[in-house]
């Protein structure tokens, strides 16, 4: 979501008119709750909000930039390695074969 996306739903006016009049922040997470938004929609409207407040953005926590698509590009990325070995070693092992044949089993080539 974008920084207009925050003016259009509301989300953060509703927090912060909240916070004027003294709402504890576990009674506005749990009516946001009840009222569908996500989690996460929350948690980024309160670290908008008392960045705002604090004069600085929230910091992250180090160890919080991967996540479950990046393990899954990786997956997907040895998986193609994988592929990619298997036929260049039997590219290689074609080319040897033509190079170097067997002159004992030369089933290959045509009787000449």
């Amino acid at each position: 979501m974008n920084a207009n996306s925050a003016t259009i739903d509301g989300l953060d006016d509703f927090l912060s008119s909240a916070k004027k009049h003294g709402v504890p922040d576990d009674s506005i997470v749990m009516l946001l709750r009840q009222n569908g938004w996500p989690e996460r929609r929350i948690s980024r409207a309160f670290s908008t909000y008392y960045g705002g407040v604090l004069g600085g953005a929230v910091p992250m926590h180090p160890g919080r930039s991967e996540h479950a698509r990046d393990a899954f590009y990786y997956l997907l990325n040895f998986i193609l390695l994988g592929f990619w070995t298997i036929a260049l070693g039997q590219l290689f092992y074609t080319l040897i074969d033509n190079w170097l044949p067997d002159t004992v089993t030369n089933y290959y080539r045509s009787a000449e």
